[in-house]
């Protein structure tokens, strides 16, 4: 995990990189709260994984970034 502040909670899918002993650690250390997703539950997360399928390109700097979410949202 990158430092910095640290999600209140992280809701991921069941996949591996999510329920490793090492990431589940990682969180509790920074103090956030976990909430995994329903095992084959596609449906739990489905308005974020729409925002990334949205959203999700190459940008050429922070600044595009930020002003391509604005205007998404």
């Amino acid at each position: 995990m990158r430092r910095g502040r640290a999600p209140e909670i992280h809701n991921p899918d069941q996949g591996s990189q999510f329920t490793s002993a090492e990431w589940i650690g990682a969180l509790q250390r920074a103090g956030a709260r976990i909430s995994l997703d329903g095992r084959g539950r596609a449906f739990d997360n489905i308005f974020i994984e729409r925002l990334w399928r949205t959203v999700i390109h190459e940008f050429a700097g922070v600044e595009h970034l930020r002003a391509s979410l604005d205007h998404f949202f």
